[in-house]
């Protein structure tokens, strides 16, 4: 394939996204303001229980090593009014 080829490609793509875009979106709206909720409620029940039985909650929900995260790769150290947790 050439450059031009993809570039076409590409083009055509975009084009059937635009096209498709707003029935896609009047489908979800639809399907949304006609949806049963407490259908869904009961239909969820049972795997929401089994999730509850079968899978340990997790300590943490990962925020905290998420900031950490974020902090080393920003090059910043926290500020030293925060308390220091032990690191493990």
């Amino acid at each position: 394939m050439t450059a031009d080829t993809d570039d076409s490609l590409i083009r055509e793509r975009i084009d059937a996204w635009k096209t498709a875009a707003p029935e896609l979106e009047s489908s979800r709206r639809r399907e949304i303001v006609e949806a049963d909720t407490a259908k869904a409620i009961i239909t969820l029940e049972g795997p929401f229980q089994s999730a509850l039985i079968h899978h340990k909650l997790r300590p943490t929900s990962g925020l905290v090593q998420l900031q950490e995260i974020f902090r080393i790769l920003a090059g910043r150290q926290p500020p030293d009014a925060l308390p220091q947790r032990d690191r493990e």
